[in-house]
């Protein structure tokens, strides 16, 4: 029976000595046999590198898992909207830009649309109709919403809206609804619920209750968005 060939590993060491003052280099060499590793040693080997590779997984999946969370904090969604969370000192606001083409499908400008309210609290206010573009817009008041100054911004946010997609907004007192809709009439009034009600086919009841007149408009201004992106 032939033995197999034991593994040998050559060494070689050099050294100095000095003989009569002077001194001269000596390389000794030699070999030394290298033992195969055993099964515990292999198994301990595989295990530890297995460790390694575990520690290597987790450490990438830790770093996407944060780039993830950070990325989806910025981001709020409104069906098919996806809106950018931006934090200036005490202010909150949602913000997206909306492309407007013409009929002719050209991309003529970009709207900004920035909201107070969070997208995600305005699936709760009940919208009750479907939207309509008109070229005149008329709004009106059963009585004034002054509330904190935030009835001056819901009405800016409307007007800037409507005179983007090419519609004159108004004023007038003596207005009512149209029943040949020929233009859009909205009317803000005092209820127990924040929500709103298409009574005809181009006229809107905006409901408000304790002073949510930024979460009705602004709900009004993201349906429009759905409808536009659609």
């Amino acid at each position: 029976m032939i033995k197999p060939k034991k593994k040998t590993k050559k060494i070689c060491e050099t050294f100095e000595i000095e003989k009569s003052g002077k001194t001269k280099e000596i390389t000794s060499c030699g070999t030394l046999e290298e033992k195969a590793p055993n099964k515990e040693q292999i198994k301990k080997q595989d295990k530890q590198l297995k460790n390694i590779f575990l520690v290597f997984l987790i450490f990438i999946f830790l770093i996407f898992a944060v780039v993830f969370i950070t990325n989806s904090s910025k981001h709020v969604k409104y069906e098919n909207l996806d809106f950018y969370k931006d934090k200036t000192g005490d202010l909150t606001l949602y913000y997206i830009k909306v492309p407007l083409y013409n009929t002719a499908g050209e991309n003529y400008a970009n709207y900004n649309v920035w909201l107070r309210t969070n997208p995600k609290k305005l699936k709760h206010v009940s919208f009750n109709g479907s939207v309509v573009f008109k070229k005149y817009v008329v709004i009106n008041f059963e009585e004034e919403f002054n509330c904190n100054g935030n009835g001056i911004v819901a009405i800016a946010n409307l007007q800037q809206l409507y005179t983007a997609l090419g519609a004159k907004v108004m004023k007038d007192e003596n207005a009512t609804c149209d029943p040949e809709a020929r233009y859009i009439y909205l009317t803000l009034k005092q209820g127990d619920e924040t929500k709103i009600i298409q009574t005809a086919p181009a006229c809107y009841d905006l409901i408000i209750n304790n002073c949510e007149i930024l979460k009705a408009t602004e709900k009004l201004i993201i349906e429009n968005l759905v409808e536009l992106n659609q």
